[in-house]
């Protein structure tokens, strides 16, 4: 525990102000004897609206953590959570996590901005941070990214760097994670380091989590993933909580998968897939005419890595997708960027899922360069460059999605994705001229890489 204390206290000291700004560092008890730190922030969505999920990370036991929050409208009305759930968990390499903490919150108004802080009224609040709910309707284009394969490397920083020019630019809602994020692969600390690194997004924007290979850690079989998010499983007609799940935000429906399992089995004798059936079947295109899946393993790559790990998610679930309307399907695993046509049984149709695979989020393992024959279903790829998918929706017909690459977040891969109104079917593609200006430059500092790749470095010394 005390280096969990020692990577925060110092990580914070490190960053400049471009960064984490003074107000946004984790607060501490002044008391030498009794340090209590705040960290690993971040937020989900539930599917209802006027909740918002809030986890957080103390470092000795507080069996009564609270989040207090208000609106920008009225500072003075402050309201406290209910108390958090706590819970822990140990590892074979006597690591033990942070004590992890969990707060719905509940009745909040939609479209407005809270703040809040994450703590224990006794002892120590954290820093003051805010989220903007979802709206009553849908009225306005909202824009989310979608990436994964993450992890903690210069690279991860130089992703998490173009996403927050991305929001300073576009304010996207939501984060999709298609799975692979801290790359711990056992490493407990390495889960402490993720969570500090991305704090700067996570404490306002909710990560929406898939489960990837990595996350399982050999024989601890996802007990990290499972202690340290929240999604919501019983909201999306779970009994416990599985690795799969659903909600609505906006006029999107999304969907979330485990393709890690050992084996699929079609025909509603496998668990996963009797749930995806029946909430496919539940869908109301009129409320949600968008349909969203994202998952780890790709159905569709023409890239070496990996090649035909997503045979069984074809046989498995290419069927449901295309016979309840599937309109995009979000994964990662191979480290690199391809986006299909409409697609289904391995061939072009404008009535099938577009396909995007973007592992490309920065993993340490680098980025998969080898690619096989071209295949008619694929309408673009590289593996030159990190980077991260923006998909803004413009109504119930039309969105625009493209792949911007992390170092000036100049795109790479841009196309119109329309559905056929009133019909449950999934995209039709239109390819457009792909911009060659350069963005504006947003107000964060070319200096965040060097700023934040020190900070891991550092820490990672002090842990060893």
């Amino acid at each position: 525990m005390r280096s969990l204390c020692l990577f925060v206290l110092l990580s914070a000291a490190i960053l400049s102000d471009g960064f984490l700004l003074k107000a946004d560092r984790p607060q501490v008890n002044l008391d030498p004897n009794n340090i209590v730190i705040v960290d690993h922030i971040h937020l989900a969505v539930t599917g209802i609206k006027g909740e918002m999920i809030v986890m957080f990370a103390t470092s000795i036991n507080v069996s009564s953590a609270q989040v207090e929050y208000w609106t920008a409208s009225n500072t003075s009305a402050r309201l406290l959570s209910d108390v958090a759930t706590l819970t822990q968990y140990n590892t074979n390499d006597s690591y033990t996590s942070p004590f992890i903490q969990s707060v719905t919150l509940k009745g909040l108004q939609a479209g407005t901005q809270y703040f809040y802080r994450c703590g224990d009224p006794s002892l120590v609040w954290s820093a003051d941070f805010n989220f903007t709910t979802e709206s009553s309707s849908f009225e306005d284009p909202f824009t989310f990214v979608a990436f994964g394969d993450h992890g903690t490397s210069i690279n991860s920083t130089k992703v998490l760097n173009s996403m927050l020019r991305e929001k300073s630019i576009s304010n996207f809602k939501l984060i999709l994670h298609a799975g692979d994020l801290s790359y711990a692969n056992g490493n407990g600390t390495q889960w402490d380091i993720y969570h500090s690194i991305v704090m700067p997004l996570s404490t306002s924007t909710p990560w929406q989590v898939a489960v990837g290979n990595h996350e399982k850690e050999k024989k601890l079989n996802f007990i990290a993933y499972l202690t340290r998010y929240n999604w919501p499983y019983l909201q999306s007609g779970a009994q416990k909580k599985q690795l799969f799940y659903s909600f609505d935000y906006e006029n999107a429906h999304f969907i979330a998968l485990d393709s890690e399992q050992k084996a699929y089995y079609p025909n509603g004798t496998d668990l996963q897939y009797t749930w995806l059936q029946n909430d496919l079947m539940n869908v109301n295109r009129t409320v949600t005419p968008w349909v969203f899946a994202y998952f780890h393993t790709p159905l569709y790559c023409t890239n070496i890595d990996h090649s035909g790990e997503g045979v069984p998610l074809v046989a498995a679930y290419e069927d449901l997708f295309y016979k309840y309307g599937l309109d995009v399907a979000f994964t990662g695993h191979v480290h690199a960027y391809e986006r299909t046509v409409g697609v289904y049984k391995g061939r072009p149709d404008p009535n099938g899922p577009v396909y995007i695979t973007n592992g490309a989020g920065g993993t340490q393992e680098g980025l998969a360069q080898n690619w096989g024959p071209t295949q008619s279903w694929s309408a673009y790829h590289q593996s030159d460059n990190w980077g991260i998918g923006v998909v803004q929706v413009h109504n119930a017909t039309h969105l625009y999605y493209q792949f911007k690459e992390a170092e000036q977040n100049q795109v790479m891969d841009s196309v119109w994705i329309v559905r056929k109104r009133g019909e449950a079917v999934a995209s039709t593609v239109s390819d457009i001229d792909r911009p060659t200006t350069r963005p504006t430059e947003s107000r964060y500092s070319a200096g965040i890489t060097l700023v934040i790749s020190l900070s891991v470095l550092l820490s990672v010394a002090l842990l060893l």
